[in-house]
């Protein structure tokens, strides 16, 4: 007999999970980020199923790995860390989450990091969010000058942006 939650991935074979965003700019991000790394997404990705207890039963996610190139805010000293984001396919449950930042192997980004689910779900100690989902992601373009982020009107410079960043610690 098959337990309740594989009844309902059987029944429940793909959704959408929805946010509620609050406008973050990035002087907001910098100062509610755990941390701010500038780094390269790895080919190597990770997905599961955990505990939500919004939807009384399991989401899934996908952990995405991140050589760490250097640190904007409070150093860790990690060269490869952990970001989890809600969605992604597995054991036959497909979960669409659009207002997470989505990432691509060898794309170098700037990721504005928290250790704060919400109390939404498990996160791996080792493990991080992106605060502000989309919002906390930048992707750097223009040979490292600059960053472009889905809710910018138009690229900004990477030396822009860090010094927005210090100033708002």
């Amino acid at each position: 007999m098959r337990n309740k939650s594989a009844r309902r991935r059987a029944e429940y074979g793909k959704a959408v999970l929805e946010s509620a965003l609050v406008s973050m700019p990035p002087e907001v991000l910098a100062r509610e980020a755990d941390s701010i790394v500038v780094g390269t997404v790895t080919a190597k990705v990770e997905t599961g199923l955990v505990k939500f207890p919004a939807l009384e039963g399991e989401i899934t996610y996908t952990d995405h790995f991140i050589q760490v190139d250097h640190y904007l805010k409070s150093p860790m000293g990690q060269e490869e860390l952990l970001v989890r984001t809600l969605g992604g396919t597995v054991e036959g449950l497909s979960i669409d989450a659009p207002d997470e930042p989505e990432f691509t192997p060898g794309e170098r980004v700037v990721l504005f990091l928290c250790k704060d689910t919400g109390e939404l779900f498990d996160l791996p100690e080792e493990g991080f969010t992106v605060l502000g989902l989309f919002q906390g992601k930048y992707t750097v373009i223009d040979k490292g000058e600059s960053v472009w982020a889905p809710h910018l009107r138009e690229p900004t410079s990477l030396s822009k942006l860090a010094d927005m960043i210090g100033s708002a610690e």
